[in-house]
């Protein structure tokens, strides 16, 4: 199994998986693999510490939202990491993500063992996903992202939440530095937490450096490495 599959697996699964899984077998079976080069990832850690809330309507959260939301644009790179306890299993995988807005943006990931890839490109024109031989679009790229994310995980929030911005009405905490500190959401009736674990102070307005999303039996790690807006 691959990286490419597992964040596939956490957002859909069952018989829609079946087509995602023949498609990337061939194409990426060594590409997107636990990569022991980027492994400090999959270390990091996954619960918050002990934190003081404040309200959502908190002068610094308020302060902090709109300023995150003054950048429009931005590129930032960094690792996926995966664990799950049943199948007992860990991966990772660099990324690439760059966002102009909810229709223009591209999301890749790499392995840095070989120069095999999987890339999702978004613009006005729909979505293309492509790899190292083969480049799907339209029609068939919408299905396959569907099938590989399901509908209930708009990839195109997700420019929002590495920004640190939770999901529109959504249940969310922030802390007492007024930095956004998790948030749920429910996918397929599988509730999914997100914590803000670590953020980059040296940035202003301060913007994520590690993220995780867990729901009680698989987690996804977000390391951010890298921010240009």
């Amino acid at each position: 199994m691959k990286i490419c599959y597992i964040i596939a697996s956490i957002f859909y699964d069952d018989n829609m998986m079946i087509h995602f899984k023949k498609y990337f077998k061939l194409t990426l079976i060594t590409a997107i693999l636990g990569v022991t080069g980027c492994s400090s990832v999959l270390d990091s850690p996954s619960q918050l510490e002990n934190s003081q809330t404040v309200s959502h309507n908190n002068p610094l959260w308020q302060s902090h939202l709109t300023q995150l939301k003054q950048i429009k644009s931005y590129q930032t790179t960094g690792q996926f990491g995966y664990i799950s306890a049943q199948p007992k299993e860990r991966f990772s995988s660099s990324f690439e993500w760059s966002y102009q807005n909810k229709q223009n943006f591209d999301f890749m990931l790499s392995s840095t063992l070989s120069s095999q890839f999987l890339k999702l490109h978004h613009d006005t024109q729909g979505l293309t996903i492509s790899d190292n031989k083969h480049t799907r679009s339209n029609d068939e790229a919408n299905l396959l992202l569907e099938r590989t994310l399901g509908s209930s995980f708009p990839l195109a929030q997700l420019g929002d939440w590495l920004k640190g911005i939770p999901a529109e009405n959504s249940d969310y905490k922030v802390n007492k530095k007024g930095l956004l500190m998790q948030f749920n959401y429910v996918v397929k009736g599988k509730m999914w937490q997100v914590r803000y674990l670590k953020y980059d102070e040296t940035k202003q307005p301060y913007l994520p450096k590690l993220i995780a999303l867990d729901n009680g039996n698989q987690i996804l790690k977000i390391r951010l490495d890298d921010w240009k807006y």
